[in-house]
C-alpha cells in the first residue's frame, strides 16, 4: 500500500485518468451538436489529445497495478461536464460563446490537476513520469490558448 506522497500522487493520477476518460465520452457529444466551425475543429483536436492523455495516464499508473484505477471526477468538473451536455442540447444562438467558456473552465481544472501531479512526480523523483506529465501539461496549455483565441473571435462577433 502506498503511503504519504505516493498515495497523493496515485490519487492525482486516478483523478486524471477518470477526468480524461469522461472527457473522451463528452467531447463527441459536443462535436455532434456544435455548429461553429472553429470550435468544432478545436473540439476534434481536444478529443485527439484527450485520448492521448488517457493512454498516458494508464501508462503512468501501471507501476501501481491496474486494479487501482478507480476514482471519481471532482464535483466542479462533473458539473462542468453536465453543463456542457445540457448547453449543446438547447441549440441556442449563443451556445458557442457559452461552450467556449465551459471548455476553458475544464481546461483550467485539467491544467491545475496535471500541474499538481507533476509537482508530486518531481518530489518523488519519477523522472519518466515528469516528462510525460509535462508533455500533457504543455498540450493542455496549448488547448487553452486555442480556446482563448476562439472565444475572442466568437465574442467579437456578438458585438
Amino acid at each position: 500500500m502506498e503511503k504519504g506522497l505516493d498515495k497523493v500522487y496515485l490519487t492525482r493520477l486516478t483523478e486524471l485518468y477518470t477526468m480524461e476518460k469522461k472527457q473522451a465520452q463528452l467531447l463527441p457529444i459536443l462535436l455532434k451538436h456544435t455548429t461553429n466551425k472553429e470550435l468544432r475543429e478545436a473540439i476534434k483536436e481536444h478529443l485527439y489529445y484527450t485520448q492521448k492523455h488517457f493512454s498516458r495516464c494508464i501508462e503512468l499508473m501501471r507501476r501501481f497495478g491496474k486494479s487501482r484505477i478507480v476514482a471519481s471526477v471532482s464535483e466542479p468538473m462533473e458539473k462542468l461536464f453536465e453543463e456542457a451536455r445540457v448547453l449543446v442540447m438547447q441549440k441556442k444562438e449563443d451556445n458557442a460563446a457559452n461552450l467556449t467558456m465551459i471548455l476553458q473552465k475544464i481546461e483550467h481544472l485539467e491544467i491545475a490537476s496535471y500541474s499538481n501531479a507533476l509537482t508530486c512526480a518531481k518530489i518523488l523523483d519519477y523522472k519518466n513520469d515528469c516528462e510525460t506529465l509535462q508533455k500533457c501539461l504543455d498540450e493542455e496549455y496549448d488547448q487553452d490558448n486555442r480556446l482563448d483565441k476562439i472565444s475572442e473571435e466568437i465574442f467579437m462577433a456578438l458585438v
